[in-house]
């Protein structure tokens, strides 16, 4: 009897999303690491339902990975993917939730202001726009892609990042924000060479 051949699993990488555009966006790399079959599955949860705060959503997250841990899920890495613009510049809020979030080792990716703005910058010319506020951010991305609206589908990031496939809007995006840059860069969506 011939043996077939095993592909190893694929590991996991927990993205608690602020909300569906997040949750989209996770489902725009999900297609990524399918298609180049690379060696992570993303596990992602809405945490626009049900938390409130940001650091209710790292609460949230927290309890998330806790149950999914129980159910045999060996998180590689963990990330929330949370708008800076909520915290009006309150740096110590910002240190204050990120060593919550490091005291359950989790990496928070700070959207700066918002994902509009995370989106825009993976638009080639866009690569290092800086909106200063959430309107701003969606007014600009929607010149450059008339058919965004909120919240997207993995149709529509598609459709607004042409060459979504390539590395290259990825690696220009991730350039403002630098947890999301590590995140791409581990999971390969970007060459760790570039």
């Amino acid at each position: 009897m011939a043996r077939r051949h095993q592909r190893p699993a694929k590991q996991p990488i927990y993205i608690g999303c602020e909300g569906q555009s997040e949750v989209a966006y996770a489902g725009l790399l999900e297609s990524i690491l399918r298609d180049k079959q690379l060696g992570y599955h993303l596990v992602t949860d809405d945490l626009g339902k049900g938390a409130g705060s940001l650091e209710q959503k790292v609460r949230q997250a927290h309890q998330n990975i806790e149950t999914k841990l129980k159910q045999k899920y060996k998180f590689k890495k963990r990330y929330v993917m949370l708008d800076a613009d909520v915290l009006n510049r309150d740096e110590s809020r910002r240190r204050a939730i990120e060593r919550e979030a490091a005291d359950y080792n989790i990496v928070v990716i700070w959207q700066r202001p918002c994902f509009e703005a995370v989106l825009l910058n993976h638009i080639e010319r866009c690569e290092y726009h800086e909106p200063s506020d959430s309107k701003i951010a969606e007014a600009q991305l929607k010149k450059q892609c008339p058919a965004y609206s909120k919240p997207p589908s993995i149709a529509m990031l598609k459709q607004c990042l042409p060459d979504w496939l390539q590395s290259g809007p990825f690696a220009r995006g991730a350039r403002r924000h630098g947890e999301l840059d590590e995140l791409l860069r581990f999971i390969g969506v970007i060459d760790r060479t570039i």
